[in-house]
């Protein structure tokens, strides 16, 4: 039921990347791993609503065409290489090469 959404996701946040690499900055090389993530730093906070309860997280997995919040920011990030360059390997949010998603 949230594939599309989750593609959707996917596809949203590696189009930011690849304008960012557009950038004078990227393209100079004189960014910073800092600036670099900051491209990623609105994915990783978390969305406003609770989804901490266990019955609510039940109910949107049954009725909302979207992932729960975490595995919202988890999924297209984790496919990311750029992203999993600057992710500690073994990191909740690392996704092993061979395991990572491209859709294009």
């Amino acid at each position: 039921m949230t594939q599309g959404e989750n593609i959707a996701d996917l596809a949203g946040i590696s189009m930011g990347y690849e304008a960012f690499m557009k950038t004078s900055q990227f393209k100079e090389n004189k960014t910073l791993p800092l600036f670099t993530c900051s491209v990623f730093l609105p994915w990783l906070r978390p969305c406003p609503d609770d989804q901490h309860a266990s019955e609510v997280i039940t109910n949107i997995a049954k009725s909302d065409v979207h992932s729960p919040a975490k595995f919202r920011v988890i999924g297209p990030l984790s496919n990311l290489p750029e992203f999993c360059a600057f992710w500690y390997m073994g990191g909740g949010m690392w996704r092993d090469e061979g395991k990572r998603v491209k859709i294009w």
